[in-house]
Parts: C-alpha cells; structure tokens; sequence
C-alpha cells in the first residue's frame, strides 16, 4: 500500500479528539447564540410593529364598516382600518388570556398593518378562511395555539361567543403589550349586539406624510364624524414617532444588545481558539507516529486539516441551529424573529472562517514539528 494512501484510513486514530472537538464546539456555539441574541430577540419584537412596518402614519379617525372602501380610496389604497378592543381569548390550552385586539376592516391592505410579513413567524395558512386572526408570538405561546387552531373570544350574552382561526403567527408586540391579535372584524361585529354602531377608530397609511393625512381629515365628511366623537383635531403620529416612542419604552436598550453580542461572540472565538489549540497538542503525538511509520507527512496534514475544518464547520453551524431552538421552544423568548435570522448567519460565517484561520496556523505549525522531527 502506498503511504500516502494509507493517510486516509489512519484518520480514524483522530476520532476521539475530533468528537471531543465538535462536542465543545457545538456547544460553544449554542450558548454564544442564546446569549449574544437573548437581548436583541426581545428588542426586535418589541419594535417590529414599527422598525418593519409599511405604513407611514397612524392617526384617529371615525369611519364606519359601510363606508370604509370610500375611506381607503380617499387616503390612496395603502390603508388599513381599524378598532382596538381589550378582550379575552381562549385556546386550545383552554386558558382564558388578556388581549389587545385590532379589529382589522374587510378590505384593509395588511402589509399596513401593525404586524409586518418581515416579522411572519409561521403562516399563513390559506385554508383559514374569512373568520381570521394573527398572533403575536407570546400571545400563541400563552393560549398553545398554532397555525390553523381555533381561538375564541367570548361575548356577552352569546353562548359560543366569536370563533376564530389562527392564519399567523408574528415576532411583534404592540406598544409594549405582549398579547396582541389582529382579527377580522366583521365575525365580531356580527356576534356582538348593538355592533351597527361600531366605528373603525384608527387608519394607518403608506405613502403619505402627515401633513397629507391630516389634510384629508380636515374636509367636512371625516371633521364631522371627528368633531362628533370629540376626537379632532384627531392625532397624528408618523412611524417614526411611534418608533422612538418604542425604543424608548422597551427594556432593552441598543448598548446593551450590542455588547452582550460582542461578549458572546469574543467568547466563542476564544472557545474555538482554544479547542483548535487542545486538538492540535492532542494529535501532534500520534502525527509524529504515523510519519515514522512510513505515512506521507504531507497529505496526512492535507487530509486532517479538511477533516478538523469540516468538524468545525457543522459544528458551529449545528450550535446556531441548536441556539434558535431555545428560543423557538420557549426556553428564552417566545420565538425567533426571523429579521434576524440573516444577522446571525453573517455571524456564524465570520466565526466559522476565524475558525478555519486557526485551524490552518494550527496545522501549519504541526506540520513544521513533523520536517524538523
């Protein structure tokens, strides 16, 4: 058998320090991912329904069901509708849940809505059908509700109350408030006495600034049904605003994401550097073996170092995935945004080549043991 050959199958002599390797590693990694991010998860949900969203402004308004396609054409189509409720919903947990609920009109455009598709978790299912309703992902979390389940939201003076069934599930929370729901409104309307009274209160729209919004709301078909509910001049309030408002309300501030982040990510570099190191020390002695055996030095470094560099490849890619599941699972938030999703395999790509960087030195410097031997 030629030695070079022979470089192949004595690599196994290395399995036991490429286990304990990848076992370090993956869970290198795992932890980083949980602690780098735990802080900036809770930061993307509670700003998404601003930081992502489509519309550009959020003002009051008084329009009802029957005249609300004449109200989205008035403010130019990117429009969405709404009323906001306090209710209760039950799922399929059967426990009775607190909610903030956006009663979202027919024919409103839900990329304007408070739950941008950017911040989607799960869904839509398109078998829902017209009795919908979106989650947030501590409001599904809370009720053990998932895509396509039924919720309800009880009424009075109703025995069944409102039937709804989840479509979506979003990374977002609404004015600081983690139980919140957009639902179709006409099931509601219908099920509640008195409902033909009901108003949509609040429109947010894309596409135009507030000076424009507020120009619309002047003319007399939209002052008087203000002036009518003492709400006008009504207020007006661009995305911006609502964001700064948000950042400012939220637990988390950005300094404090960013340096869990850069704590974590020193962490794991030093981790990787040190575990490349320990392997390296490990198998200098059985490399030395091997070359006195007759093993072409050269390829037998080739073939480690491809090896030990795929090791560490899955292995940090495996610790990420095995990060995201806690937080999917409810161990450290309710979900993982997906808007951050890209940031962390930026990550994990930066980690993974410093990684094959001190790899390839380790190996280097093992290989000029192996000449000077």
């Amino acid at each position: 058998m030629r030695s070079d050959g022979r470089a192949g199958s004595v690599l196994s002599l290395f399995l036991p320090e490429l286990i304990r390797l990848a076992a370090s590693v993956l869970l290198g990694a795992s932890l980083a991912v949980s602690l780098g991010f735990l802080y900036a998860v809770q930061r993307e949900i509670d700003l998404a329904a601003y930081s992502d969203a489509e519309y550009q402004v959020r003002s009051e308004i008084a329009v009802s069901p029957a005249d609300e396609t004449d109200a989205i054409r008035d403010f130019g189509g990117q429009v969405f509708l709404d009323a906001m409720w306090r209710s209760r919903f039950v799922g399929p947990s059967n426990a009775e849940i607190g909610v903030t609920v956006v009663m979202a009109s027919d024919h409103s455009v839900e990329s304007s809505s408070y739950f941008p598709s950017s911040a989607r978790v799960v869904g839509p299912d398109p078998a829902v059908g017209s009795n919908w309703v979106d989650l947030s992902a501590d409001l599904a979390r809370s009720l053990g509700a998932h895509v396509g389940d039924r919720v309800t939201m009880p009424v009075p003076d109703s025995v069944n109350g409102v039937e709804y069934r989840v479509r979506s599930v979003y990374a977002a929370r609404l004015f600081g408030v983690q139980n919140v729901a957009i639902a179709a409104s006409a099931p509601a309307f219908a099920a509640i006495p008195g409902s033909e009274e009901e108003q949509f209160l609040e429109i947010l729209v894309g596409g135009k600034s507030p000076a424009e919004v507020a120009q619309i709301l002047s003319e007399p078909s939209y002052k008087k049904l203000l002036e009518r509910g003492k709400t006008y001049p009504p207020v007006i309030t661009s995305r911006d605003e609502s964001l700064r408002v948000a950042e400012a309300g939220s637990a988390t501030s950005l300094a404090l994401v960013g340096a869990l982040a850069i704590v974590a990510i020193a962490g794991g570099v030093a981790l990787v550097a040190r575990e490349v190191d320990v392997f390296r020390r490990h198998a200098d002695p059985t490399l030395m073996l091997l070359v006195r055996l007759g093993v072409n030095p050269g390829a037998l470094i080739l073939r480690l170092a491809l090896t030990t560099g795929g090791v560490l490849a899955v292995s940090i890619a495996s610790g990420c995935v095995i990060g995201v599941q806690l937080f999917r699972l409810g161990v450290l938030a309710p979900c993982f945004p997906p808007t951050l999703l890209p940031t962390l395999a930026l990550t994990a790509l930066v980690v993974s080549v410093v990684a094959e960087v001190f790899l390839a030195f380790a190996m280097r410097r093992s290989a000029r043991k192996l000449v000077e031997r």
